[in-house]
């Protein structure tokens, strides 16, 4: 499996912020958003579980170049209910703020320019970040940068812990 750039973001990052920041973001250009219209099976299967009346979910990718044409995708996910059945069995006690946080979370392959632009998001928005976090490896690499963006209160959609 490949090594990938893996961000959680304080509260609902929207695409458009996503997108205003990657714009205004040296060397990255041709920035664009491909949105999912299908959602994939597993997460249909959590809609039948769940009330999608009150689940709010945002997925998709991001796509963007950066110098000698090389084209990426970063990944964004958003849900406003934050999955945390047994986590204490599950992650280290150093990360529990970070799961039981409303968070958006962003994942890009890793390479050194894409650890400085994952890293300039997280220091713009706020989060968690593992710059190099390999599929074995156990959330004790993430560390929090509190970042510059203030926070308004509709940055923070009222969440659930299930």
């Amino acid at each position: 499996m490949s090594v990938k750039t893996k961000v959680y973001l304080l509260g609902h990052v929207t695409v458009p912020k996503l997108l205003d920041f990657l714009k205004n973001y040296n060397p990255v250009s041709n920035v664009y958003h491909g949105e999912n219209e299908i959602l994939p099976e597993a997460v249909q299967s959590v809609y039948q579980k769940y009330d999608d009346e009150k689940w709010y979910t945002d997925f998709g990718y991001i796509f963007f170049d950066i110098p000698n044409s090389v084209k990426r995708q970063l990944f964004y996910f958003y849900s406003n209910i934050a999955f945390c059945n047994n986590a204490e069995r599950y992650y280290p006690p150093e990360v529990k703020k970070m799961f039981e946080s409303e968070t958006t979370y962003l994942s890009l392959v890793c390479d050194e320019s894409e650890i400085q632009l994952m890293k300039g998001i997280v220091s713009y928005f706020g989060g968690w970040i593992n710059e190099s976090d390999s599929d074995d490896d156990d959330y004790k690499s993430f560390y929090f940068i509190p970042g510059k963006q203030e926070k308004n209160e509709e940055d923070f959609l009222p969440g659930d812990i299930v």
